[in-house]
This record gives structure tokens, sequence and C-alpha cells, in this order.
């Protein structure tokens, strides 16, 4: 937490999702700014959307807070959502004690979230 954060460090956008590098650090201090850049996304009209937290190292519950209302927005667009967390580590440890999962699908890693995402269904399906 020492380094100034930005939110988010990158998206890359495909056909199939965009995908979001999630800043290092995820806390009060960059919580606004992370949102209304994820919602920006979506509201342009993005497939899917990848929220990648493998390299965030702290999180806190402002972090969690935003995706979580990243996710619920994303559902009432009816965009699938997923986020990439860490095997292990304090953002794991962190979604796991807040119940992330019970709020937004999740994943280990960027191959299992593009997975998950490949298997849900888009708008035009349901």
């Amino acid at each position: 937490m020492g380094h100034k954060t930005q939110a988010p460090r990158s998206a890359v956008k495909s056909a199939d999702n965009t995908v979001v590098d999630l800043p290092y650090d995820i806390d009060i201090r960059n919580a606004c700014a992370l949102r209304d850049r994820l919602v920006a996304l979506l509201n342009d009209g993005v497939p899917a959307l990848l929220m990648d937290m493998t390299a965030t190292r702290f999180c806190d519950c402002a972090g969690i807070r935003v995706l979580v209302q990243v996710g619920q927005y994303a559902e009432t667009l009816r965009t699938p959502v997923c986020v990439a967390l860490p095997a292990d580590g304090p953002a794991r440890r962190v979604a796991d004690l807040t119940g992330l999962s019970r709020d937004l699908q999740v994943a280990t890693g960027t191959a299992a979230a593009e997975c998950r995402l490949r298997t849900t269904p888009t708008p035009a399906q349901l």
C-alpha cells in the first residue's frame, strides 16, 4: 500500500470479453475510481467482463463493495461477469471471508475465469 495505485491497470477488449487488470491495492482511496471505470466499460457494451485480481495484493471492504456493485450493475445489463482470483494470498482470503462468490462468479486464475464466462449464457440465450 506504499505506492500510488491506479484503477484499473489495463483493460484488454476482445470479441468474447474484456479483461480488466485490477490494481495491486484496492481500498477506499481508489474504489470509487475503479467503480467508475468498470461501469464505463459496461456502458460501452462489452460482451462479458473479467475482473482480474490475480496480481492484487490487498483489497479492503470498499474494494469488495465495488466489485459487488459492478456485478449487480452488470446483471441489470445482462452482461456476464467473473472475478479471477489468485489461488492464495490476501486478496483471495478477503474474497473468501466476505463471501464474494455468493454475489459474483469467481474462479481461480484467468484461464478458469475465461472458461466460466464462455459457459455463461449471453443475453441472447436467456
